[in-house]
């Protein structure tokens, strides 16, 4: 899986995906991450953190 795929979802935009990549070091780590953990990363705010799980865990 690439980095890119964190701006298909909706609410992430190339700001949020560096923030997370940077916070958690991987996608690997960003996909372990919980709501919770995501939205604590600088810029992110809970609705996205959502949406971004969901599209993360719906495989």
């Amino acid at each position: 899986m690439k980095a890119s795929i964190l701006r298909q979802v909706p609410g992430i935009g190339k700001k949020r995906q560096t923030a997370l990549l940077r916070h958690f070091g991987s996608l690997s780590r960003v996909r372990k991450a919980s709501v919770d953990e995501l939205a604590a990363v600088p810029g992110m705010n809970r609705k996205a953190a959502e949406a971004l799980y969901q599209f993360l865990h719906n495989d």
